[in-house]
């Protein structure tokens, strides 16, 4: 199956869902035009929120269109993990 929309999302998980972060973006492509970013549906923000990315793969996911969403979410574990010793 051909996709015609992609989104890719750079995300940060830091602080609120609601808080507006510099550092989460996101982009798409349609119908095999190139990538573009994709502004915050919020009028004057600048920076997306958690909340806004979830609604808006939501809306993705919901419409007629074939759509494939991939997060680069850059999950790990956390130091102290690495630091044990067995």
């Amino acid at each position: 199956m051909k996709f015609e929309r992609h989104i890719g999302i750079d995300y940060s998980g830091a602080r609120a869902s609601e808080s507006r972060l510099k550092g989460l973006q996101v982009y798409e492509t349609r119908n095999g035009l190139g990538p573009r970013n994709v502004a915050t549906p919020t009028q004057g923000a600048r920076n997306w929120s958690r909340l806004e990315v979830a609604q808006y793969c939501a809306t993705a996911i919901l419409s007629t269109e074939t759509v494939i969403i991939g997060i680069d979410h850059a999950f790990s574990f956390l130091t102290s993990y690495f630091e044990r010793t067995v």
